[in-house]
Order: C-alpha cells, then sequence, then structure tokens
C-alpha cells in the first residue's frame, strides 16, 4: 500500500504500508504518540521522506525528533497515513463480512432452512453425510 505526498514541491515523497494488519495491531492505532509512532516503524516497509535537513528512507528512522523535522504540509500528510491505510484495511474485512452475508442470504434464497445445506442427511442412510457443495 504505497502513498504518495500530494504536496506540491514534495510528489517524490512516499510510504509503503504491509498489507498484513492483525487485529491487535489495529486495537493499538490510535494511542499515545509513541505508541503510534512505534506502530508506524513497525508497519512501513520502504519510505522516502525529505526533511527540512535530511531524508527518512527508513523506518526505523521514524522518530519524534524527526517528525519535528519535517515541513508542516508533510507532517500532516505523513500521520495521516496510519488512519487512512488502517480505514482501507478495515474496509476489507467489511467487503469479505458482506460477501459472506451476500452467500448466506443465497442460500437461504433457495431453502430456508441452511442448515440441510450444511450438514444433508441421506434418505437411505440415517447417517449425517457432509455436503461437497
Amino acid at each position: 500500500m504505497r502513498r504518495y505526498c500530494p504536496v506540491e514541491t514534495y510528489t517524490d515523497n512516499y510510504v509503503e504500508f504491509d498489507e498484513r494488519w492483525t487485529r491487535g495491531e489495529i486495537k493499538q492505532f490510535g494511542g499515545t504518540s509513541a505508541q503510534t509512532v512505534e506502530l508506524m516503524r513497525n508497519k512501513i516497509v520502504e519510505l522516502n521522506v525529505r526533511l527540512v535537513n535530511g531524508v527518512l528512507s527508513a523506518p526505523d528512522q521514524i522518530t519524534e525528533e524527526s517528525l519535528d523535522n519535517m515541513q508542516w504540509e508533510v507532517f500532516q500528510w505523513f500521520i495521516s497515513l496510519p488512519t487512512l491505510v488502517v480505514r482501507e484495511v478495515l474496509d476489507l474485512g467489511e467487503a469479505v463480512r458482506r460477501q459472506s452475508l451476500l452467500i448466506l442470504e443465497k442460500s437461504q434464497d433457495t431453502d430456508s432452512s441452511i442448515t440441510p445445506q450444511l450438514m444433508p442427511t441421506s434418505s437411505t442412510n440415517s447417517q449425517v453425510e457432509p455436503s461437497m457443495n
């Protein structure tokens, strides 16, 4: 998930985040400033962010001090990125949830009871046979 800076003179700046997020990482998000810096250091895969004096080119360079050395507009973009990325991750989860509900709704439309579809019983045998569908 690579994001480029929209600030006109900083369009070469980018941050790439890991696409895999655990529930624990999502829960950790939005804590203290130190927790946010630590989370960014762990979830950023690659970056190129120009500072007033220097460049951030590795996640371990993200510190409170390096953030203080960013141009204000770049800083505002940079600190908004975790929120945007987490929102995208949450939206992916919502899409999966909706797809699951759609599948469930379709199966309920074809049969009023989902139980026979999940565990059909053979008419000639009293044992439960798993469905292959």
